[in-house]
């Protein structure tokens, strides 16, 4: 026959099992998270491409990126209006060129940009859903920066052939909008544009993100490849081209000072040297006006990255 247990062994075993749950409790949601996690990884039809996208989140992971999977993200994409993209269980990786059609046919470029209102939290979803619905798994992707408290909401997808691209709907307008202007920049930003050779492109583009780097973008059809280091490339060239116009600009701010109210005279050297001096300015500014060409449309970049949140 059993003994009846002490009061104080009784409250002992209560509170072990009282902690017990406790901790299985608290390991519910890391539970729940691996599950979602898995069930993601599960749907995806070739074991190859299950296990190239499994190293890939590792890969983004192991960078400092925080990848989560059936976990809405936490931000509002206006006044007390949360965001709240909608997947479809039925999308699946795309090819680059996929993806590259899809954004080439989407619209969501075209919306006007309101702070407050629809500003880019909100082209991160209608992006994310349009790509869902077109059958394209996409992710929702926050990114923060060094002593900002604004950040900024794109999205990114794994490609079955070339990796992780991010990608930007919100066009240069809506981008510069983030950017407190005064009236002069503003006036020289229009004036810009109006000589601007892609003034009314599409305002898709591949972002281009690392953190402790600066986020940079590139047209998409300037893309070829979605690292970094390419990034980095055509930050360089086109640096380089500004350069080169500052000093034309310079140049010919030069010539002007040298010309006005001269008299050149048939066969003296003032004469032969304006011509000779105007023909090299024509020559380098047709360089210019080509090397211009090869840019593509200009996106200025943002802050240095923080962080990276990546919502599935």
């Amino acid at each position: 026959m059993s003994r009846p247990q002490s009061p104080a062994h009784t409250l002992a075993t209560r509170v072990l099992v009282l902690f017990s749950l406790m901790l299985l409790l608290s390991l519910l949601p890391s539970c729940s998270h691996t599950s979602a996690e898995e069930q993601e990884y599960s749907r995806i039809a070739s074991l190859s491409e299950q296990e190239a996208f499994r190293q890939a989140v590792q890969e983004l992971r192991a960078e400092g990126v925080s990848v989560n999977f059936g976990s809405q993200p936490p931000y509002e994409k206006s006044y007390y209006n949360e965001v709240r993209p909608e997947n479809n269980p039925m999308a699946s990786n795309p090819t680059w060129s996929q993806v590259v059609e899809f954004l080439e046919a989407d619209q969501t470029d075209s919306h006007v940009y309101l702070r407050g209102i629809y500003d880019c939290a909100s082209f991160a979803e209608t992006l994310h859903d349009a790509a869902e619905v077109a059958g394209i798994r996409c992710a929702f992707v926050a990114i923060r920066f060094v002593g900002d408290s604004v950040g900024h909401a794109l999205n990114a997808v794994f490609t079955t052939d070339l990796g992780w691209a991010l990608v930007n709907s919100m066009g240069r307008d809506g981008l510069d909008f983030l950017r407190p202007m005064d009236p002069a920049s503003l006036l020289a930003r229009a004036e810009a544009r109006a000589q601007d050779p892609f003034a009314d492109w599409s305002g898709d583009c591949v972002a281009y993100a690392a953190i402790g780097q600066e986020l940079g973008f590139v047209h998409l059809q300037f893309a070829e490849s979605l690292d970094y280091a390419f990034y980095q490339g055509c930050r360089s060239r086109r640096q380089a081209y500004e350069l080169t116009l500052n000093q034309y600009n310079r140049d010919v701010q030069s010539y002007n000072d040298w010309v006005r109210g001269r008299v050149f005279y048939q066969g003296t050297p003032d004469a032969s040297r304006m011509r000779s001096w105007s023909a090299e300015l024509d020559a380098r500014d047709a360089a210019l006006q080509r090397e211009r060409l090869t840019l593509g449309p200009v996106y200025q970049p943002m802050g240095i990255v923080d962080g990276i949140d990546v919502y599935f």
